[in-house]
């Protein structure tokens, strides 16, 4: 794989076993996964051929995320599909390094709402540009690991997607940043890590 790249790697999964967080890959499609140069799907639980398939697009604005918004659209039919735009906002992770208890978060908070609801907004727009139904857009607030693990479960979503990396750096593209690699460890639905 590493001289040749494909466009997108489909592995399946077997041998999967409860962890503490409830759901767990197992550990050779989770090497494979988290280290291959190329985007990846791993299939947790199949879709039959003529049924609809219900994706939930997870970004956060960053340029992973947008690069893996135009991988899926090479791979993702546009028929069958409902397609969920999600979110998360995030404020501990903006601003961990102000821990004065007198700051006031709330015009930060609202700031990032907005910026948000933009974003999703945005991301609607290229989509249905590209022929796509959005049936939902929405964010949520907290950690963006426990987030989309909740919501993708609440949507019960047959195929969770996001780019491999958000928006902070990382050392090298081949591996994966810590939301996604938590995400494709412990989340129930079928993954694609797209690059």
């Amino acid at each position: 794989v590493e001289n040749a790249p494909p466009d997108l790697l489909v592995l399946g999964m077997h041998a999967a076993r409860p962890a503490k967080k409830g759901w767990r890959i197992n550990s050779v499609s989770y090497d494979i996964a988290t280290h291959v140069p190329s985007s990846v799907m791993v299939i947790k639980n199949p879709v039959a051929a003529n049924q609809p398939i219900k994706v939930m697009f997870a970004t956060d604005g960053s340029i992973h995320a947008n690069k893996a918004a135009q991988v899926l659209m090479r791979f993702l039919p546009k028929q069958n599909t409902e397609l969920i735009l999600f979110s998360v906002v995030s404020l501990n992770y903006y601003v961990l390094p102000i821990v004065e208890p007198y700051v006031n978060y709330a015009p930060l908070e609202r700031a990032m709402k907005g910026e948000a609801t933009e974003l999703l907004s945005k991301t609607r727009h290229q989509f249905e540009q590209a022929g796509y139904k959005v049936t939902q857009e929405y964010f949520s607030l907290g950690d963006p690991i426990d987030q989309i693990l909740q919501e993708s479960q609440k949507q019960q979503a047959d195929l969770v997607v996001m780019g491999a990396h958000g928006s902070g750096g990382r050392i090298s593209n081949w591996l994966l940043g810590s939301v996604s690699s938590k995400v494709l460890a412990y989340c129930p639905s079928s993954i694609a890590i797209l690059r």
